[in-house]
């Protein structure tokens, strides 16, 4: 249906679905259950300077993998050939199906039905992971480099099974129909009514809504996908959009809060900007940046707005109560990985490297925690993430968030969300005080200030400094004084009031 509230029509949604409709996306999945997007990577020379995620093996290995894709391919042909077609003998609804005998593979009524679906979709994927890893490596085993990507699909020969969106039935008579994810060559999309697949109406050209066309987008060629116009479209300098949503972002990351508090929806119902004419003038700093958004940010942070501090001022705050014109810097939370970080930088443990790869590359395909004809890939290695990299590499599964991510808020990783949820509750306090990663870094703190040269008072004060960035008061100095000698100042003792500071309020606050 058309939008019910910003001037968006189907046209408008099918125009820009013929674009992405006629892009490849290579993005490295294999076919499987519960899989019918399978996806491929993009293979690199060996010279390309990256390093692969898969260590080399010796042709020996790659002998025997060679024979292990061979036995998955002949299991699967095997299962191939005892399809049955409906209305055939032994098929469901067939001349004499009902109760009688099992097919080959083991299924009621030869190669029909769910369970012989099943049977298929994992031998199918066995054979798809095996042939992933094939291609990871060169005829001597050395492991190749690939990435991720998009690229034009082939230029369209104007088969008509190629100018609609794919639907595929992986077997006859079964309820194995994979949703559309492209064209087999570059089209433009039919409008599909009520966006039912089988009901295809006129093509619709490839472009932009046309509420938004006040820049008239490039032609598109009909030997590319238009995503090239696209994007030149998006960052046309007489299109406003783009760079307004943009550094409300910036804004909204930096102070907490967005100039337009909507965030994602910068349309009808959605909130208007607190200070259009700063909107306004950060859009002309991006542009005029290149659209470097490392040097607008740094236009920002070396702002007087930015350097504020967050002190109380009546006067202020009866005119501004909700400080939307920046008259005080906003106290906030730190986001979830900001916290994590923290703890491995005062620990002294943080690994500025990225990793090569993920847990999810190294562990391998198949779905997670499962058993049978794939690689297990265990649910604690996503959960209870003990990785000393940055948090932003870690590996991220649906449904599967590390614990120190997923207590302090973390966004949902599936869909699009510029502003995520802050709550400060008990269950954050319990984790910084009993989690087994806190704790080693808690452990590790002590160790960095007992080697440190100096007295207690001074280790006291340079807890302080690595943690909070200030100096103790003098009632925290003395307090922390006296538990340590009552506690002998032992390792114990130090890694103890190490985990207080972590557990304490102003750790996980910009004040």
């Amino acid at each position: 249906h058309d939008h019910k509230f910003d001037p968006i029509s189907q046209r408008d949604y099918y125009a820009l679905a013929g674009i992405f409709l006629s892009t490849e996306v290579n993005y490295g999945t294999l076919s499987g259950p519960k899989n019918n997007q399978e996806r491929s990577v993009i293979a690199l020379p060996q010279d390309a300077g990256l390093p692969a995620v898969r260590p080399s093996i010796s042709a020996s290995e790659l002998a025997e993998l060679r024979q292990e894709y061979a036995r998955a391919k002949e299991r699967y042909d095997d299962l191939m050939s005892q399809r049955s077609t409906p209305g055939a003998p032994g098929s469901k609804g067939g001349p004499g199906s009902k109760g009688k005998g099992k097919g080959k593979g083991g299924t009621k009524g030869g190669g029909s039905g769910p369970q012989f679906f099943i049977q298929v979709q994992i031998a199918l994927g066995k054979m798809a992971e095996l042939e992933n890893q094939l291609k990871s490596f060169d005829e001597k085993g050395v492991a190749l480099p690939y990435c991720m990507g998009v690229q034009d699909r082939p230029a369209s020969r104007g088969k008509p099974e190629a100018m609609q969106p794919t639907k595929v039935v992986e077997i006859k008579g079964s309820s194995g129909i994979r949703p559309p994810s492209g064209f087999e060559s570059i089209a433009d999309s039919p409008l599909f009514a009520r966006g039912e697949m089988n009901d295809p109406g006129e093509r619709v050209p490839r472009g932009v809504p046309a509420s938004l066309s006040t820049v008239p987008v490039s032609a598109i060629s009909s030997e590319t996908s238009g995503r090239k116009e696209l994007a030149d479209w998006i960052t046309n300098v007489r299109n406003p959009l783009a760079p307004r949503v943009m550094v409300n972002r910036m804004w909204h990351w930096l102070f907490g809060q967005g100039i337009v508090t909507s965030t994602d929806n910068f349309g009808t119902m959605g909130v208007p900007p607190v200070n259009q004419p700063l909107l306004d003038h950060l859009v002309t700093r991006l542009v005029g940046n290149q659209w470097s958004i490392k040097a607008t940010i740094r236009e920002i942070v070396l702002s007087r707005s930015y350097q504020l501090a967050s002190t109380h001022d009546a006067a202020a705050y009866a005119a501004d109560p909700q400080n939307t014109l920046v008259w005080r810097h906003s106290r906030r939370r730190l986001d979830a990985e900001c916290i994590r970080d923290a703890m491995l930088t005062v620990s002294g443990q943080l690994q500025v490297t990225p990793p090569v790869g993920s847990a999810v590359a190294l562990a391998g395909e198949g779905p997670i925690g499962s058993t049978g004809g794939f690689i297990r890939i265990n649910e604690d290695t996503f959960i209870n993430a003990v990785a000393n990299y940055r948090s932003t590499y870690l590996p991220i599964a649906r449904d599967l968030l590390p614990d120190a991510l997923a207590v302090f808020d973390y966004s949902e990783a599936s869909v699009v969300n510029g502003a995520r949820e802050t709550t400060n509750v008990p269950a954050q306090a319990l984790y910084l005080l009993n989690n087994d990663f806190v704790r080693e870094q808690a452990a590790k703190f002590a160790e960095r200030l007992t080697r440190s040269p100096g007295s207690t008072e001074q280790r006291i004060a340079q807890a302080y400094a690595l943690a909070l960035s200030r100096a103790p008061t003098l009632n925290e100095q003395q307090a922390a004084m006296k538990f340590l000698q009552q506690q002998g100042t032992s390792p114990q003792a130090w890694s103890t009031f190490c985990l207080a500071l972590f557990g304490s309020a102003e750790f996980r606050f910009l004040n």
